[in-house]
């Protein structure tokens, strides 16, 4: 189940869909990517992987791929492409 909750966070009106399967451990939380660019974050967000809190569909209309492939690339590269969306 997909749900689309606003509000949340950080108080700014910003969206997060949380995506969940069965089991409460498969629950994730997406947020949008205006909300990860500049501080204060959401709830629980690790700073250092803010990336990660984008959904799928989302991530890869940012960065041009999957995030298997992006575990595949190298730091170097990540951390550019992180800096052109404001994401370090």
């Amino acid at each position: 189940a997909t749900t689309a909750v606003t509000g949340t966070g950080t108080g700014t009106g910003t969206s997060k869909v949380m995506v969940g399967g069965e089991a409460a451990d498969e629950s994730r939380v997406y947020y949008e990517l205006s909300a990860l660019q500049q501080p204060p974050f959401p709830d629980g967000v690790e700073t250092h992987r803010r990336e990660m809190y984008l959904s799928d569909a989302e991530f890869e209309e940012v960065f041009g791929m999957t995030k298997g492939e992006w575990g595949k690339a190298p730091a170097w590269k990540k951390t550019n492409m992180k800096k052109k969306v404001l994401l370090f």
